[in-house]
């Protein structure tokens, strides 16, 4: 971004101008020019250009920002750069803006600034020990606010609802005779890390159990340990069985097995622990990242309520091409030619 003041950048054009002040035909491209450094330059409210005062600031520098919102010039530098909206210089000791901000998108930093919580508070709100929050940022559980490594932990509100409701999302009614032990406790007993049974419970969508549905508290959600222990048992080195694959995709068996054919899915051989017998498993990480690119037709079908036959006929004649997977497999397309 050219750091220049509008004045010295557009300085034989200003010159140029100023020998008409007394001209009322210039007063159009005046007009023209003052909204445009009004708009496109860190200008103060009622800083004059072109003799008139501006009447709000649209857009703001690093230092104008910091001296105007009183924040910390290192957080707002770290949150615009996360953003896209700013890179580091050559030195890697600071930060060059791409291009000035707009006034909007400073109000929306400082007011998540004046929402942060810290390591302790966020805890706190959790329920859960400083500790057990370390092991689930780390395992990318929950997010800080600011990515640095070296940043101090800051978590957003919206970040501990976000993770509360992918957990709410996997609550359903208890089934009688299983029994169910909250999410720590479940790990204790099985001698597995906490946020390596979360992880399990969110890859394979385990249902849990809250005595409210709105719970807003780690230690409220439970899970049934026979579930656990089952999926566990077939959880081989984060692996997950073809049909279980199918049943969270929501695909049937022999569209499972086509990706597998055609690595769209990553195969994986496992030897399974209760027949010792060999068998092809989908790779977890690969069938995360399946569901960021592709999208079936079923499930575009729930979103515009359309029967599937109906959802296919009117994508395949808008052009848009199905995985090669053979034939009584489901289509599936890529998502970004979808959306």
């Amino acid at each position: 971004m050219d750091n220049t003041l509008y004045r010295t950048r557009y300085r034989v054009f200003f010159e140029w101008l100023r020998h008409r002040d007394d001209d009322p035909a210039f007063d159009v491209i005046r007009d023209l020019v003052r909204d445009f450094i009004f708009k496109n330059f860190p200008i103060a409210e009622g800083a004059i250009v072109l003799g008139r005062p501006c009447p709000e600031q649209y857009v703001h520098s690093l230092s104008t920002a910091r001296s105007r919102y009183g924040v910390s010039g290192w957080q707002l530098a770290r949150r615009l750069e996360a953003m896209g909206l700013a890179t580091r210089n050559t030195s890697g000791r600071g930060f060059v803006l791409k291009r000035y901000v707009s006034t909007e998108v400073i109000n929306d930093i400082v007011t998540d600034f004046d929402a942060l919580l810290n390591a302790g508070e966020t805890a706190s709100k959790l329920e859960i020990e400083r500790f057990m929050l370390t092991k689930l940022t780390n395992a990318g559980l929950i997010s800080k606010y600011f990515a640095d490594k070296n940043a101090y932990p800051h978590y957003h509100p919206r970040e501990i609802e976000r993770f509360l409701a992918v957990l709410r999302d996997l609550i359903a009614a208890k089934v009688s005779g299983k029994a169910y032990l909250d999410i720590p406790s479940a790990s204790h007993r099985l001698r597995i890390p906490t946020e390596r049974v979360v992880e399990i419970i969110l890859r394979n969508r385990i249902a849990l159990a809250a005595s409210d549905p709105d719970a807003v508290q780690f230690p409220e959600f439970q899970v049934a340990l026979e579930d656990l222990k089952e999926i566990i048992a077939r959880d081989h080195e984060g692996t997950i069985r073809p049909t279980r694959a199918a049943e969270i995709l929501g695909l049937n068996i022999r569209t499972i097995r086509g990706l597998l054919d055609q690595n769209f899915l990553k195969p994986k051989q496992v030897t399974e622990l209760q027949t010792g017998r060999k068998r092809r498993y989908v790779c977890a990480k690969s069938m995360e990242r399946f569901r960021e690119r592709y999208i079936s037709v079923v499930e575009l079908s729930n979103q515009s309520g359309r029967l599937p036959g109906a959802e296919a006929v009117i994508r395949l004649d808008q052009g848009l091409k199905p995985l090669p997977l053979g034939t009584r497999c489901r289509l599936i397309f890529r998502r970004d030619d979808v959306l």
